[in-house]
């Protein structure tokens, strides 16, 4: 009985050391895989195979974030940094599309991005995942040029129209697969749509949007096609006009329509304090979200 005690003493040390040895190593890996994987103590969520998963912004420390140029996404970003986040490296694309290349090819962890977009590329395939959305909708709505009130008027009574008679869900559903619009207006009776609007050209309602964009606008067999571009063909047939598409650089977008290049923006504006002050935006026809989206 002595002997088998003092083995078994012998045999809990030696374990103890042992757990004790592990523990240590663990706490040391765990150490240095926080100082490359997310400085500022940030920390992300792992999925079943041990993998960091980046769900939620407060996972983008130590994380290279794509967003697009000039965006609510960047000026989201752009406020967590000025708030104290630090070790968050921002990519910032012209195009979105470029945004989701480099997402493929590994050059990017993350992609800040509206619902509508992460919707059209997660529902393409299993390429991509959204692991987050923000609960707080941002509304859309057209910018037009202060100075064109009338202008204005026309193109909200058109778009309450389209709420009216359905068509705005119709082009919903055919390019996002879903209806975001729903909701947003409550026309009860049919509106009227007044015509004392002036526009650049006479007879043409001429809208500038930014392509590179699915699939709000993008190119698609040589043309412009998506949502936006829907709404401003049945915007300018229900204000008896033809419509033409500027395509213009997002940075470059609302000096254009300052310079008198266009007559509005249909190109997935988010109604801002900042861009009232500056424009006339109409009355929200779709709500939107941020995500996170990563490489599946």
């Amino acid at each position: 009985m002595g002997k088998r005690r003092f083995f078994a003493i012998l045999l809990a040390i030696a374990l103890a050391a042992l757990l004790a040895g592990c523990g240590q190593t663990d706490a040391g890996s765990g150490s240095a895989g926080g100082g490359s994987e997310g400085q500022s103590g940030a920390s992300a969520a792992a999925d079943e195979d041990g993998v960091d998963v980046i769900a939620s912004p407060g996972d983008f420390p130590g994380r290279v974030i794509a967003v697009q140029r000039a965006s609510t996404a960047a000026k989201s970003l752009d406020d967590m940094i000025a708030e104290g986040a630090e070790g968050i490296e921002v990519q910032a694309y012209e195009a979105i599309t470029e945004a989701f290349d480099d997402l493929a090819a590994g050059k990017v962890d993350a992609i800040y991005v509206d619902s509508v977009v992460s919707a059209y590329y997660t529902d393409i395939g299993t390429a991509y995942l959204r692991t987050w959305m923000s609960q707080d909708q941002e509304p859309m709505g057209v910018c037009v040029a202060k100075g064109a009130e009338p202008l204005a008027e026309a193109i909200d009574a058109a778009i309450d129209k389209m709420f009216y008679n359905g068509s705005m869900s119709e082009i919903a559903v055919k390019n996002f697969g879903d209806d975001f619009t729903e909701g947003l207006r409550n026309v009860g009776e049919e509106p009227a749509i007044p015509d004392d609007f002036e526009t650049i050209e006479e007879g043409v309602l001429t809208v500038g949007l930014h392509t590179g964009y699915p699939p709000m606008e993008y190119e698609e067999g040589g043309m412009t096609v998506g949502f936006d571009v829907d709404l401003a063909e049945h915007v300018a047939a229900l204000l008896g006009l033809e419509v033409a598409i500027v395509d213009t650089g997002w940075d470059e977008i609302f000096d254009g329509l300052a310079a008198g290049r266009y007559d509005c923006i249909m190109s997935a504006v988010s109604i801002t304090d900042e861009l009232k002050q500056e424009f006339i935006m109409t009355e929200p026809y779709m709500a939107n979200r941020l995500c996170i989206v990563v490489k599946n």
